[in-house]
C-alpha cells in the first residue's frame, strides 16, 4: 500500500480553502453593502406642508452601491470562467453569493437614487414655498421706496400708486407773434372818471 503524498493532500485542500477565504471575505463585504439603504435619507410623505426637512440630495451612496454592484458580477464571473480545480459545490456557492450581492448592491443603487431625485425635488419646492412667502410678506407690508414699485407708480403712505396726471394750466391764449409778452407792454392808459 501506498501512502497518500502531503502534498498531493494538500494541493487538493487549497482551492477549497481559497474559496472558503473568498467566502468569508465576501460575507465581511456583506456588512458594507447597500450604503443607500444607510445612508440616504428620502423627503418625509408630508414635505410639501412642512416649512422645514432634511434628506440627501448627494449621490455618492448610490454611485458607491453601482460601483459595488459591478465589483461583485466581475468577482462571481471569475468562478464561472476558472478552470481551477475547484469543487463544483464552491463554485457555484461562491457565484450565486456574489450574484446575490449584485443584486442587493443595484437594489440599493436604484433606492438610492430615486431617493436623492426625490429630496432634490422636495428641496425645490420648499425654496418655491419659502420665496412665496416672502413676496406674501413683503405685499402685505406694502412699499417702503419708490424703486419698489413697478414702472412710473410711486410709494406713498406704504402703497404703489400712479403718479399725479399733471393738471392743464388754464392761460390766456398766446399773443400774436412778434407781439410783447404782457408784463412787458405798455401800462393801459388811465381814463380820468367823469365828475358830476
Amino acid at each position: 500500500m501506498s501512502m497518500p503524498d502531503p502534498q498531493t493532500k494538500r494541493d487538493r485542500l487549497h482551492p477549497s480553502l481559497a474559496c472558503r477565504a473568498g467566502l468569508l471575505a465576501t460575507a465581511l463585504l456583506c456588512c458594507s453593502t447597500g450604503c443607500s439603504f444607510v445612508a440616504v435619507t428620502a423627503p418625509p410623505p408630508d414635505h410639501a406642508e412642512r416649512v422645514y426637512f432634511d434628506c440627501t440630495t448627494s449621490k455618492i451612496a448610490p454611485i458607491a452601491d453601482l460601483l459595488g454592484a459591478g465589483l461583485f458580477a466581475a468577482s462571481a464571473a471569475v468562478p464561472a470562467t476558472s478552470d481551477s480545480s475547484y469543487n463544483q459545490g464552491d463554485r457555484i456557492s461562491t457565484m450565486a453569493l456574489l450574484l446575490g450581492l449584485t443584486a442587493v448592491e443595484l437594489a440599493a443603487a436604484i433606492q438610492g437614487w430615486r431617493a436623492t431625485d426625490r429630496c432634490v425635488s422636495a428641496k425645490q419646492g420648499l425654496a418655491r414655498r419659502i420665496e412665496q412667502q416672502h413676496s406674501l410678506a413683503e405685499q402685505a407690508a406694502g412699499c417702503r421706496v419708490d424703486i419698489e414699485c413697478k414702472g412710473e407708480r410711486l410709494c406713498v403712505a406704504g402703497a404703489c400708486v400712479d403718479p399725479p396726471t399733471p393738471v392743464a394750466a388754464t392761460l390766456a391764449p398766446s399773443p400774436a407773434a412778434g407781439a410783447p409778452p404782457p408784463s412787458a407792454a405798455e401800462p393801459a392808459p388811465v381814463t380820468p372818471a367823469p365828475q358830476p
